[in-house]
């Protein structure tokens, strides 16, 4: 990931460095620098002396990677409307970078959907700071986590470098104010950016009741390139996982949930129900069906119920892709 950065910023030098109008070179897919004779990448560059440097990557069959405008290539500012594709060549994101910043409206496509969002730029620079003093914290109810999944988006600049991101969160709504663990490496900054606009516009209805309090919570960006919504597989050597363990552990979880609503205690006969369900490419679960009763109707509506409720599992992954996967497993009590 540094050495594909590194090297985008020496072609950038490169590009300064030239006295034409217009540019172009030839890029393998790590974007360095080959032969017209091989490449994966053109990038492109032509200059307008109101707006700056135009820079556009494409595919050599067309498709394109991302186009817009640098204010400086040496040092490197993005400063002007920019747009991202995915690697499929469909539009991705389209806004503004100001000063390297995602600024005002920027809208994100997916394959059935768009949604418009914006960046309140001094909002969230003083909000991504150090949390101040020793605020209590709990944990993020599952509403309130469900609102930050639904509205996160993998951010545009990203899309060059294909991978997943997960983020350890403390948000203080009193003071607007987000901390992160671990270190600040700067192909980290575009993803506390998104996760800070996203946790600035949290509902009153979401936060808690105690003025102080601070709130925990995972985040996690999957990478809309290699996602594949319209593969299901039933085997696969990197399957979905629930609390990094496998189905088996995700049995005893609900058993547990099940048990627990029940009052289910030392049963002298085992009771089985057997459920059928699928693990989406977003974490979700869904398509849950009961292919075997254990005789006692409130028992399986309940099982299917905790099924159903459960999404917070790592969608697996097939040939790089992530990809949704079927299971179908017994629950004893």
């Amino acid at each position: 990931m540094i050495r594909i950065f590194f090297t985008t910023c020496v072609l950038l030098c490169s590009i300064a460095a030239s006295a034409q109008d217009t540019l172009k070179m030839f890029l393998n897919e790590n974007f360095e620098v080959v032969t017209k004779n091989e490449p994966a990448v053109i990038l492109r560059k032509s200059v307008t002396t109101k707006e700056g440097y135009h820079i556009s990557y494409q595919y050599v069959d067309g498709r394109m990677i991302e186009t817009g405008v640098y204010s400086s290539l040496i040092p490197k500012l993005e400063n002007g409307p920019f747009r991202f594709y995915s690697k499929s060549g469909q539009l991705y994101a389209e806004g503004t970078l100001a000063h390297g910043r995602m600024s005002g409206t920027w809208v994100y496509y997916g394959p059935d959907w768009k949604d418009t969002v914006e960046y309140p730029v001094n909002e969230i620079l003083l909000a991504v700071q150090r949390i101040p003093g020793s605020p209590k914290v709990q944990p993020a109810q599952e509403q309130l986590a469900e609102y930050v999944r639904q509205r996160i988006h993998f951010p545009g600049r990203m899309l060059k470098v294909p991978d997943d991101r997960e983020f350890q969160v403390t948000f203080v709504p009193a003071l607007k104010s987000v901390g992160f663990q671990g270190q600040n490496a700067d192909d980290e900054l575009d993803f506390r950016y998104e996760i800070t606009r996203v946790l600035l516009d949290i509902p009153k209805s979401l936060l808690p009741a105690e003025n102080g309090t601070g709130i925990a919570l995972n985040v996690r960006f999957v990478h809309p390139l290699i996602v594949d919504t319209a593969t299901t597989v039933n085997f696969t050597e990197d399957p979905a996982t629930f609390e990094g363990k496998d189905q088996y552990h995700f049995a005893a979880v609900i058993q547990k949930i099940v048990r627990d609503a029940e009052g289910l205690r030392n049963q002298r006969e085992t009771k089985k129900v057997t459920v059928a369900f699928r693990v989406r490419f977003n974490g979700k679960t869904d398509q849950v069906k009961l292919v075997k009763s254990c005789g006692v109707e409130k028992l399986d509506e309940r099982v299917l119920e905790a099924v159903r409720n459960c999404d917070v599992w790592k969608p697996a992954r097939l040939e790089g892709r992530v990809v949704n996967q079927t299971f179908m497993v017994p629950f004893n009590f």
